[in-house]
C-alpha cells in the first residue's frame, strides 16, 4: 500500500474531522503506513504542519496504547522514525514533543541492559544542540537550544545516558563568559548542567575540576576582591527589592542561585573522587599518585586558603540574607493577620509565598557551605537542592488539597444526613403554627416566630437524631442479650444431655454387675449338685 499524505492545513471543522477520520480508519487498517504518513509530514512539513500531527498523533497513540503497547517492533518503528527526525536537525520544542510520545512506550522504560535506546537518544540531542560552536552570550537562540536540549536529557540520563558532553561545554565554554551573559540565562545554564552531574563518569571529573574552581571563582569573589565595593546578595529583583528596599545599580552582585549550582555539583564530583579535589578542599586525602592539574596556578595550600576565604564569605552572606527575609516574611504574616480588605490581605500572602522558595534556597546554601569547610569535609553524593524541594512542596501541596477537599466532601455528605430530620421536624412545625396562629400578627412577630421555630426544629432533629442514636444502641444490646440467652440455652441443654448420658451409662453398669452375679450364683449351684452326684455313685459301688 502506497503511503498517502494527509495534510492538517484546512480550519474548516468539516474538513478537517473527515481529515482524521480517514487517518484513523487507515491507523486501523495498516498501523505502520498510518506512522509513515504522519511522521513524514513531521519532518518535511513546516510548523503548523507539525504541530497538528503531533497533536494527532499522540491522540491516537493514548487511544491505541494497547495495541501499540503489545507489538515491539511498531515500538521500534516508531522509536527510529524519531531518530530519523532528530537527526534532520529538529528544534529543541520539536525534540520535547518526540521524546514524550516515546516516553509512553515501554520500550523506552525498559531497564533491560541491552535497551540502548536512551543512550542513542542522548547522542542525537547532542547532536542537535551544536556542542561544536563557540559559546556567544549575544546568541540568544543558542543559548535557547542548548537549555532546551539539557532539559531534555535530564529524563534519559536517568536511564543510562551521559550528559557530560552539556557539562562540559558548560564549564569549559560557556563558564568563562557567564559574566557576560544575562541572570537568568547564566542560571538556566548552570542549572542544566547540575541536573546532569549524576550522570558523569568517574573517569571524566578530572577534566572538570579546575573549569569548575574558576567558575566558582568568578561567581564568588573575596573579601578583598570586593574591597570599595558593596556586596549584592541577589536572588530575584523582586525578591531583593522586598528585602532590600528601593534596588541599588552599584555593586557586587553575590548569585545565590548560580552558586547554590556550582556547589552542588561540586560535592557530587567531589563525592565520586576526592582525591581530585584535595588540592582545594583541606581534606586529608590520599592521591593515586597521579599530578593534580592546577593548570599553573597557586600552590595547594593557596587554593585551601583561597578557598575557604569565598566560602565564608559566601555563608556570611547568605546568614544575614537569609535573616532578612525570615523578618520580612514574619512582617508580612502580621500585616496579613491585621488587614481587613481582603485584596490587601491576598497581597501580603502572595509576598509571603514569594519568600518561601528563597528561604529554601539560602538554607540549601548554608549547608552546602558549612559541610565544606569543617575541618574533616563532608561531600555529599545526593545533595538535595532548593529546586528538588519546590518540586516535592508542590506534590504536597496537591496531595494536601485533595485531602481536604475530601474532608470537605466527607463534612458535607454528614451535615445532609444530619439536616435531613431537623428540616422535616421544622416543616412540620411550621404547619402546625400556620393553622394555629391568630390572623392579627404583625410581619416582625412572624419573622422572629420563624426563626423560633427553626432553633426549635434543629433542637428536635437534634434530638431525634440522639433518639436514633440511642434506639440503634438499644437494638444492639437486645440482639446481644438474645444471643447470650441462646448460648445459656444450648449449654444447659448440652449440660442436661451429658447428664442423662452420664445417668443411662450407670445404669447399664449396674445392669451388667447384677447378671455377672447372678451367673456366678448359677455356676456355684451347678458345681454344687455335681459333686454331691459324684459321692452317691462311688457309695454304690462301694
Amino acid at each position: 500500500m502506497s503511503t498517502p499524505f494527509f495534510v492538517f492545513i484546512t480550519e474548516e471543522a468539516t474538513e478537517l474531522h473527515a481529515v482524521k477520520r480517514s487517518l484513523s480508519l487507515l491507523f486501523g487498517m495498516d498501523k505502520k503506513n498510518a506512522l509513515d504518513a504522519l511522521f513524514t509530514q513531521i519532518r518535511d512539513g513546516d510548523e503548523i504542519t507539525r504541530s497538528k500531527n503531533l497533536e494527532f498523533l499522540k491522540t491516537e497513540l493514548n487511544t491505541r496504547q494497547n495495541e501499540v503497547n503489545a507489538s515491539e517492533e511498531l515500538q521500534r518503528h516508531i522509536a527510529d522514525w524519531i531518530k530519523m527526525i532528530m537527526q534532520a536537525g529538529a528544534s529543541g520544542s520539536d525534540i520535547k514533543l518526540l521524546l514524550d510520545l516515546l516516553q509512553t512506550l515501554p520500550l523506552f522504560r525498559s531497564t533491560a541492559a541491552t535497551n540502548t535506546l536512551p543512550a542513542e537518544l542522548v547522542n542525537l540531542i547532542t547532536l542537535a544542540a551544536d556542542l561544536s560552536k563557540d559559546f556567544d552570550p549575544a546568541n540568544q537562540a543558542h543559548i535557547t537550544q542548548l537549555v532546551d536540549c539539557m532539559n531534555t536529557v535530564v529524563p534519559l540520563v536517568k536511564r543510562g545516558g551521559d550528559g557530560t558532553p552539556f557539562v562540559s561545554y558548560v564549564l569549559i565554554k560557556a563558564g568563562p563568559q557567564l559574566a557576560a551573559c544575562s541572570e537568568p540565562n547564566a542560571f538556566a545554564l548552570l542549572k542544566g548542567a547540575a541536573q546532569l552531574i549524576k550522570s558523569v563518569p568517574v573517569l571524566s571529573v578530572r577534566s572538570l575540576v579546575a573549569p569548575l574552581y574558576a567558575v566558582l571563582r568568578q561567581q564568588l569573589p573575596r573579601a578583598e576582591e570586593a574591597e570599595g565595593q558593596e556586596l549584592k546578595p541577589t536572588v530575584t529583583e523582586a525578591v531583593t527589592a522586598a528585602v532590600e528596599g528601593e534596588k541599588k545599580e552599584t555593586g557586587t552582585k553575590l548569585f545565590f542561585s548560580n552558586l547554590e549550582c556550582i556547589l552542588f555539583m561540586f560535592h557530587i564530583l567531589a563525592a565520586k573522587n576526592q582525591a581530585l579535589f584535595s588540592h582545594i578542599v583541606a581534606a586529608p586525602v590520599v592521591t593515586a599518585g597521579q599530578p593534580i592539574d592546577t593548570r599553573g596556578q597557586e600552590s595547594k595550600q593557596d587554593f585551601k586558603e583561597d578557598f575557604a576565604a569565598r566560602l565564608k564569605l559566601l555563608e556570611e552572606q547568605a546568614k544575614t540574607f537569609s535573616t532578612k527575609l525570615n523578618e520580612t516574611a514574619k512582617n508580612l504574616r502580621a500585616q496579613a493577620q491585621a488587614a481587613q480588605p481582603a485584596e490587601a490581605k491576598k497581597q501580603a500572602n502572595d509576598k509571603i509565598a514569594t519568600l518561601a522558595q528563597p528561604i529554601r534556597l539560602l538554607k540549601s546554601l548554608q549547608n552546602l557551605a558549612s559541610a565544606l569547610l569543617k575541618k574533616q569535609p563532608t561531600f555529599f553524593a545526593k545533595p538535595q537542592a532548593s529546586w528538588f524541594e519546590k518540586q516535592q512542596g508542590q506534590q504536597g501541596e496537591q496531595k494536601q488539597q485533595g485531602q481536604q477537599q475530601g474532608q470537605q466532601q466527607q463534612q458535607k455528605g454528614q451535615k445532609r444526613k444530619s439536616t435531613g430530620g431537623s428540616e422535616a421536624t421544622e416543616k412540620k412545625s411550621r404547619s402546625e403554627q400556620k393553622f394555629s396562629g391568630q390572623p392579627g400578627e404583625s410581619v416582625a412577630t412572624e419573622g422572629r416566630g420563624q426563626g423560633q421555630r427553626k432553633q426549635r426544629g434543629g433542637k428536635q432533629g437534634g434530638q431525634q437524631g440522639q433518639k436514633s442514636q440511642k434506639g440503634q444502641q438499644a437494638q444492639v444490646q437486645q440482639r446481644q442479650q438474645q444471643q447470650r440467652s441462646q448460648k445459656g440455652q444450648g449449654q444447659a441443654q448440652q449440660q442436661k444431655s451429658q447428664k442423662g448420658g452420664q445417668k443411662r451409662q450407670g445404669q447399664q453398669q449396674q445392669q451388667q454387675q447384677q447378671q455377672q452375679r447372678s451367673n456366678k450364683g448359677a455356676n456355684k449351684q451347678g458345681g454344687a449338685g455335681r459333686g454331691r452326684g459324684r459321692g452317691r455313685s462311688n457309695k454304690g459301688r462301694q
